[in-house]
């Protein structure tokens, strides 16, 4: 009954736009653009209410839901006009006619649409808050213990690293966190190192039977084949300094593998509040590699998807000292698989993340 409710709202919302349109331009003299800049917020503000009060009967606090439902509807319109581009610009489906691609990308769009409002706008919002103090330091337990429940995005970092372990490799996991990453890597090869700076988490990864290490310097030079880093670079004063040592560990035609967040527009105090010090793009993390007879193997932009939502997030103005579990484990489930499209497009321009792998040689 909702999803039927919700698709007739979206004809009222549709209505009042073809209303505003025909006032603003026949009785104002509004071009065609002007008065849509007009109708569509108004539009949004009329479905919005109508969900409100109708298909959902939400009872949360209003101007706070109503941003919510803004940063789905821009995220839906989104995806609109990227399933559309990428319709009728792909040769295999050029005999498609405009018209149904609109239809199709249209529909892709309501649904998305639906499951957000459903799942993120007109929840209850009383009992997904996990709050962090407003004086938020670095706090890698309450991070790493939300972050181990995003199953499609974690699954996604483990496949970018397993064509590089074998069952001969003495691999490092440097930032290992929790171990959610150094418990899947121990299954494909010969040992694993963990290296937590961070006193409680190394003692959660020993209770767990992994050797660890508090510091890069305690790890005996060339005597790793493989070292992997997801979001830990970023959280030291002198990325560099920090390269040189973990470079010096690798045995020759060792590999190294780092991940860490990419686009300075997105750089934000949430990113300092989690003791983010920066963030990367590929020239400025491949510089980081140079000099160092080091060959470069591949270097990738990725979660072209979440660049969207998280330039959005921060634009609306939400509350950046929490983080949401359900908010992102929506995310997780619903949207960031939508990357294995959009990365293929992406990959070398755009992303939330960006990561570089390297081999030491002669």
């Amino acid at each position: 009954m909702k999803i039927i409710l919700f698709v007739f709202t979206g004809g009222m919302g549709f209505l009042t736009e073809i209303a505003i349109i025909q006032i603003a331009v026949s009785l104002f003299a509004a071009s065609s653009i002007a008065a849509r800049l007009i109708s569509f917020p108004l539009a949004v503000f009329v479905t919005w209410f109508i969900n409100r009060k109708i298909t959902f009967t939400s009872k949360n606090k209003a101007i706070e839901e109503l941003r919510r439902y803004v940063f789905v509807q821009v995220i839906g319109g989104l995806i609109n006009l990227c399933i559309y581009y990428l319709i009728i610009t792909n040769k295999n489906f050029e005999a498609i006619n405009p018209i149904l691609a609109l239809a199709f990308a249209s529909l892709c769009s309501m649904v998305f649409t639906y499951i957000g409002s459903r799942k993120i706008v007109f929840t209850n919002r009383s009992a997904d808050r996990v709050n962090l103090p407003d004086n938020l330091n670095y706090d890698a337990r309450n991070k790493l213990s939300v972050m181990q429940h995003t199953t499609n995005y974690n699954s996604h970092l483990q496949n970018l690293i397993k064509p590089y372990l074998n069952n001969r490799s003495k691999v490092l996991d440097f930032g290992a966190g929790l171990g959610v990453f150094a418990k899947n890597a121990s299954a494909y090869c010969e040992s694993i190192l963990c290296v937590e700076p961070d006193f409680n988490l190394s003692q959660i990864l020993k209770e767990k039977g992994f050797t660890t290490e508090p510091n890069i310097q305690r790890v005996e030079k060339q005597s790793i084949d493989f070292i992997y880093s997801f979001n830990a670079l970023e959280h030291f004063d002198d990325d560099q300094a920090t390269i040189n040592e973990l470079v010096e560990r690798l045995t020759l035609n060792g590999i190294i593998f780092i991940y860490v967040p990419a686009a300075n527009f997105l750089f934000s105090q949430m990113g300092r509040g989690v003791g983010h010090h920066r963030s990367y793009n590929i020239q400025t993390l491949t510089k980081l590699f140079e000099g160092k007879s080091l060959l470069l193997l591949k270097s990738s932009y990725v979660d072209s998807v979440g660049v969207c939502a998280t330039f959005l997030y921060k634009i609306l103005g939400y509350n950046i000292n929490y983080i949401n579990p359900r908010i992102l484990k929506i995310y997780d489930r619903y949207f960031f698989p939508l990357n294995n499209l959009f990365d293929l497009l992406l990959n070398r321009l755009i992303g939330k993340n960006v990561y570089i792998v390297a081999q030491k040689v002669d």
